[in-house]
């Protein structure tokens, strides 16, 4: 879709405590 890094949304791994386990995680800021 778009390559290009979109400030404000980022996509990455990391722990998820809820899940217990990794995730990609999509943070968006509202």
């Amino acid at each position: 879709k778009n390559r290009h890094n979109t400030p404000g949304q980022l996509e990455f791994k990391k722990f998820c405590r809820y899940c217990r386990k990794h995730t990609t995680h999509h943070e968006i800021k509202k």
